[in-house]
């Protein structure tokens, strides 16, 4: 007996068993490791935050029920931010999108405030089409591939599994064009939900399959009875495209009702396309909700920037001058500076609203309303005017919103210190490249999938730490590897005598001065959370105390302990996201720490400089030498062989992790036959 899938069946009926299904692999990304633990250095200091997003302090998770949007969006590239505003602020954790209209590269650089591409289906031969999926950033999700079973215009489909704390889903984004074969879809749709359930537990299926589920017509009841053979239910029951007189629903959203029955759904007008969205909400399943999360940040303003300069000028060092111990010397002039930056900056906490988009104003936002009730009253009117009216809106409304970006942008660029990097900052954000601030969820580790955080942080230190040391170990253990001297040995082929000992000249106030307004000025800081624009303002107060700590240095032959403290930021560089061998660590100093190593790297320079060190072949770490004369220099060189009728071969390597691989007792024995000997050595072996 056929039933329908409007209906919920009666509990005890029995349905066929589903086919077993894996466990759940996560997937996304971000964390750091600290690298500090220092006895002398308060709690309160420890925890000093940046002025950005990257140290969220979040609250015990509230709970939300589970939402799925999905709409025929009718193309969205220019689409994505007015869909964000509609849905704000109860955002859905997963849309759907479909007839996106967009090639691969198009739509990877489609930007969503807080959502992610998870999967995506984009049409290589015909126009138009493409179904795609989006996962708000708080959760943890996984692509399932499906460009197998997908033929564009009979079968449009892609597809995700979600990975909550108590169940798998998985979720299954279709379009079917009016003109594709019905038959090859069945077929190709029954192949595709078994896949996924092998995959996943539960199932949403989502999407515009061009049938009206408003009437009763025999493609319905094909397509029924298939998705009632996986416990998958109608949920629409209301028209989803509307035009003058006429109304059909042929969008839907297929569930199992048996287990979830406590659900609501509703369209969602937002004027977009002609198909309105459908919004479903499953209370039986909730979601940790992340919406408020506070921040403490440090406000850099006018008063606060006036009081700090005065609070610096009161202090006379006198901890920093009566020592000789360098370690204790720089932890007196640290701990000082640290508690005079906390009390002219004390943190302050505030909320992440969720939404970042700060030319939308209340204006646009009043008309993006004016707008959707426009777009009701013109879609069910004969009307040529009033929808000629709304058209002509829709472009002014465009227009307006591409002139409010312009004008916040150019004021960004205006007000910016580094304008190339503010521009470059703009791009990324635009073309949807700014991932820097992704958290890292999970990772693989040795082929297990971790998601504590704590863990994570290990096994990325474990990892930079010990990456470096399998690879020389696998070199000594290469038979075919050549056996080489002492390395020092072959120096004397280039010099007859090694280079006479390195002068060591005290640095002075005024170099100090020049060193620190050489610095860039960003936001970017250290365990000590002090961002070099802040070092620049107090540049009058601490040039005699960072004086006496750098000559100090240099004189005894010690690099201070405490600057050699870091954060390490595990960043992405190519391949899988969730391999932790395709992270490099970027490593944050305290500005104090790089203060010290351009005054000793001036010294080191001047001497290799002097004594003609350094091969005239070598161009980068130079000055007034860059990529641009090696590649000249190249040329050239070739040029020159090719007009004497010579053969030109090339012969490039890359060497794998080149700097960390440098073994440092050959670096530092080479070092002391260039000059760089006694007090000079200890202080680079330091």
């Amino acid at each position: 007996m056929e039933m329908n899938p409007n209906e919920v069946p009666n509990k005890n009926i029995i349905t066929d068993a589903k086919p077993k299904r894996s466990k759940k692999s996560g997937e996304k990304l971000t964390t750091y490791a600290g690298l500090t633990n220092e006895t002398q250095f308060s709690k309160n200091q420890q925890t000093s935050m940046k002025n950005n997003k990257d140290n969220l302090i979040t609250s015990p998770n509230t709970v939300t029920k589970f939402s799925v949007l999905h709409q025929n969006i009718r193309g969205l590239l220019n689409k994505s931010e007015e869909l964000i505003i509609s849905l704000f602020p109860d955002s859905p954790q997963i849309l759907c999108l479909t007839e996106h209209h967009l090639k691969h590269f198009e739509i990877e650089n489609i930007r969503m405030d807080h959502y992610n591409l998870g999967a995506k289906f984009c049409r290589e031969t015909h126009k138009s089409g493409g179904v795609s999926i989006f996962v708000h950033d708080t959760l943890q999700y996984t692509n399932i591939k499906l460009d197998e079973f997908c033929k564009e215009q009979d079968i449009e489909a892609c597809a995700i599994k979600i990975h909550l704390s108590s169940l798998t889903i998985g979720i299954i984004c279709i379009y079917r064009s009016p003109t594709g074969n019905f038959v090859h879809f069945l077929y190709t749709l029954d192949s595709i939900l078994n896949f996924v359930y092998n995959h996943t537990t539960e199932i949403i299926i989502c999407g515009d399959f061009n049938i009206n589920f408003l009437n009763d017509n025999d493609k319905k009841r094909e397509l029924y009875n298939l998705l009632l053979s996986f416990d998958l239910y109608s949920t629409v029951n209301f028209p989803t495209r509307i035009h003058n007189n006429s109304s059909s629903a042929i969008d839907n959203i297929f569930i199992d009702k048996i287990k979830y029955e406590d659900y609501s759904i509703h369209p969602v007008v937002n004027g977009l396309s002609d198909h309105d969205a459908q919004l479903i909400t499953i209370n039986n399943i909730t979601v940790n909700k992340h919406n408020k999360k506070p921040q403490y940040i440090r406000k850099f303003n006018e008063p606060s920037l006036s009081q700090f300069a005065v609070n610096l000028s009161y202090e006379n060092w006198d901890n920093v001058f009566i020592e000789e111990d360098i370690n204790t010397v720089f932890i007196n002039f640290l701990n000082t500076y640290i508690r005079i930056f906390n009390a002219s900056f004390p943190l302050q906490k505030t909320y992440n609203t969720h939404f970042n988009k700060p030319w939308i104003t209340p204006g646009i936002k009043t008309s993006y309303q004016h707008k959707r009730t426009l777009y009701l009253i013109s879609r069910s009117s004969d009307n040529l005017k009033l929808k000629a009216h709304y058209k002509s809106y829709c472009l002014i409304l465009a227009k307006v919103i591409t002139a409010a970006k312009q004008l916040y942008y150019n004021s960004n660029i205006s007000k910016s210190i580094n304008k190339q990097k503010t521009t470059w900052d703009i791009i990324k954000t635009e073309t949807g490249k700014n991932q820097s601030n992704k958290g890292i969820q999970s990772i693989s580790i040795e082929g297990n999938l971790i998601n504590n955080q704590q863990l994570i942080a290990n096994g990325f230190n474990t990892y930079f730490l010990t990456v470096v040391g399998n690879i020389t170990s696998n070199l000594k253990n290469d038979k075919t590897s050549v056996q080489y001297n002492n390395p020092v040995n072959y120096l004397y082929k280039n010099f007859k005598l090694p280079c006479p000992d390195m002068k060591t000249n005290y640095t002075t106030p005024r170099e100090i001065e020049k060193i620190i307004q050489s610095l860039k000025a960003k936001n970017s800081h250290g365990y000590d959370g002090i961002p070099t624009k802040i070092l620049k303002i107090s540049t009058p107060f601490i040039t005699s105390p960072l004086t006496y700590i750098c000559n100090k240095s240099l004189s005894s032959g010690i690099f201070p302990s405490r600057s050699k403290f870091s954060e390490i930021i595990p960043v992405h560089k190519k391949g899988n996201r969730m391999d932790i061998t395709n992270f490099r660590p970027i490593s944050l100093l305290t500005s104090f720490s790089k203060i010290l190593e351009k005054v000793i790297y001036a010294r080191l320079y001047q001497h290799i400089d002097q004594n003609n060190i350094l091969a005239t072949e070598q161009f980068g770490f130079r000055n007034n030498s860059s990529t641009e004369k090696a590649s000249f220099h190249l040329i050239n060189e070739v040029l020159l062989e090719i007009n004497n009728k010579l053969a030109v071969g090339g012969l490039f390597c890359d060497l794998e992790k080149a700097y960390d691989s440098v073994n440092h007792d050959i670096l530092l024995s080479k070092c002391e036959f260039y000059g760089f000997r006694s007090k000079t050595n200890a202080l680079i072996r330091s």
